[in-house]
């Protein structure tokens, strides 16, 4: 009898007394074969009840493979044992990474919108709603847009890089923006006397150009241009010749495009396109012209007829970089007079908006926004909308 050690399986005790022939080594090969596959589609029951993974799978293979001769119970019960312990560590890295995703999502549930982020987009929307030569005031997607672009300058990345915060800020800024144009609106119907019942509150146009120069940008009525007041004229005249379209907003919230603003819109691209969109020339200019002369008939003691200076001493740069309305201050503006305004032609500005340019005669300078208009002043708090405040902190009410 050869040695058993010679072999590499043990065969049954009735082939132990036949030589090694070569049909003997088949048989023994062919047993092993079976033994493998019968061991193999154990291992693949097993990881599919225990639902564990193909490299998990792999390692239960591996075991079998090392453990193929001791009893069929024994071995099955060692893939069991090793299986459980797979599912096991599957279900705690599940539970690590639910755990893992709750702590980031209360995390971005704590992220909010910062006092000076606030603060700085209320400016930015009111800024927008006042610009001169602006001809819609659908604002709020042009607010974002420009806080998008210069949020490194305002610090605005940890918002634009958070969909959650990108949202609260598109809401807010949708909820301010219709709010502070409402408000602009009231004064505009409140300074032509077209309030209901309440016609005492009629304002001449240099009082209500200095009104909506401290509201909307911080600043006195001597540092706005000359646009400015021809901007707040052309509102109050659309106003008084529409009365009852500027009281809209007060018979509860009127339909989409049917409120004051989207009409005065309609009516500035009416005239843009009869008239074109330069308005230093042809009918803008007679309009203007007529405007401001009703403006000095109806209010002989507004100072119109002599607006004020700029400032001499520089402004704060450091809040809103120059947009169509918000353009560098030069110190050395002359002071300008409507009583001696030549118009002339310059061209639409990049924007689509109306362009402005005045002659001095007095100075022979010619006047544009980026001469003549200040930098904004950014409110050193977040100015929250009210429906009270306007009767709290005018002297039109």
């Amino acid at each position: 009898m050869s040695d058993p050690m010679q072999h590499p399986f043990q065969f049954p005790p009735s082939f132990s007394s036949t030589s090694s022939t070569p049909s003997a080594v088949d048989d023994g090969q062919n047993q092993q074969f079976i033994i493998q596959q019968i061991i193999s589609s154990s291992v693949d029951e097993i990881s599919r009840t225990q639902n564990i993974t193909a490299e998990q799978r792999g390692s239960l293979q591996v075991l079998a493979n090392f453990n193929s001769n001791p009893l069929q119970e024994i071995l099955r019960l060692n893939l069991h044992i090793h299986a459980t312990m797979f599912k096991l560590e599957n279900k705690m890295n599940g539970l690590e990474q639910k755990l893992v995703d709750m702590l980031n999502q209360e995390q971005v549930s704590k992220q909010v919108i910062t006092g000076d982020q606030r603060a700085t987009m209320h400016a930015t929307v009111k800024e927008h709603l006042v610009q001169t030569g602006r001809i819609q005031w659908d604002v709020a997607q042009e607010v974002i847009d420009f806080l998008e672009v210069h949020q490194v300058r305002f610090g605005f990345e940890s918002v634009f890089a958070s969909p959650k915060l990108t949202k609260d800020l598109q809401r807010e800024t949708r909820r301010f923006a219709t709010g502070h144009r409402d408000v602009l609106r009231i004064i505009i119907r409140n300074s032509a006397g077209l309030t209901r019942e309440q016609s005492d509150l009629k304002a001449c146009l240099s009082k209500t150009v200095e009104d909506i120069a401290r509201r909307f940008l911080n600043t006195p009525s001597t540092r706005v241009p000359t646009e400015f007041y021809i901007f707040v004229a052309l509102l109050r005249y659309i106003a008084s010749e529409n009365p009852a379209w500027i009281n809209r907003g007060d018979m509860g919230r009127p339909q989409a495009g049917k409120d004051w603003w989207a009409g005065v819109a309609a009516w500035y691209q009416e005239k843009t396109k009869l008239w074109g969109n330069d308005w230093n020339v042809g009918e803008w200019v007679d309009l203007i012209q007529f405007i401001i002369a009703n403006e000095r008939t109806l209010h002989p003691e507004d100072p119109i007829p002599r607006l004020p200076s700029v400032p001499s001493i520089p402004v704060n740069h450091g809040v809103l970089p120059p947009t169509l309305a918000n353009t560098e201050y030069v110190e050395s503006s002359p002071t300008a007079s409507m009583d001696h305004m030549n118009h002339a032609p310059v061209g639409s500005n990049t924007a689509g908006y109306p362009s402005f340019q005045y002659y001095n005669q007095a100075s022979g300078s010619s006047l544009t926004s980026a001469q003549y208009y200040p930098q904004v002043n950014r409110p050193s708090q977040p100015s929250v909308y009210s429906p009270d405040m306007l009767y709290q902190n005018s002297s039109y009410y």
